[in-house]
């Protein structure tokens, strides 16, 4: 998140390694992580790293994102899935798009390790097939008109622009997956 040359607060979601384009601003960088399914979405988003430490100025932190702290959201993301999917019910398959810290040699051993079973070859950022990426443009909205003014102030309205997503939204958008993918074929690839 970054003040424009303009003076309005924008967002920009991008890969945290390249650097914002037309910022002149130190823009504030944050990555996180939230689950959602049919009838269910994590109540709350998981900071990791480079998203600065709570209670610092910065507007990044220095470490770098890496497969042990995708690791850790796992854990996190377990216990919720253990109350959506009792033990004994229909295990869930997580889908994760191809970023390094999803196929890494140390993170699909931890997956096999915790049993966890995740759709394989899944396209990168689809927002025709990846549903979450549809959810994370509905936060996107949620943040119009947020102007905190610094890292912890950019936690809350995170927080609250994620709760407020209906889950009937989420619901709507993940029983149309089977119909987007019709659609997708029927028209050889292309994006809708």
């Amino acid at each position: 998140m970054y003040k424009s040359r303009e003076g309005y607060f924008k967002r920009k979601w991008q890969d945290v390694n390249y650097e914002p384009e037309d910022v002149d601003t130190n823009p504030w960088v944050f990555r996180f992580y939230a689950a959602i399914a049919l009838n269910h979405k994590t109540p709350e988003v998981f900071f990791m790293p480079p998203t600065p430490h709570q209670g610092t100025l910065a507007h990044k932190s220095g470490e770098r994102f890496r497969s042990e702290h995708f690791q850790l959201f796992i854990d996190w993301l377990k216990v919720h899935m253990q109350g959506w999917y009792p033990e004994g019910t229909r295990q869930p398959s997580l889908v994760l798009d191809h970023a390094r810290q999803h196929t890494s040699n140390s993170y699909v051993a931890y997956m096999r390790q915790q049993g966890v079973q995740v759709v394989e070859k899944y396209p990168p950022q689809s927002w025709d097939l990846n549903v979450i990426e549809n959810i994370w443009a509905e936060v996107d909205k949620n943040l119009l008109g947020a102007k905190p003014s610094t890292s912890d102030g950019w936690r809350r309205p995170i927080q609250k622009a994620w709760g407020i997503v209906p889950q009937r939204l989420v619901d709507k958008r993940v029983k149309s997956v089977n119909k987007r993918m019709r659609r997708i074929l029927d028209k050889d690839g292309e994006w809708l």
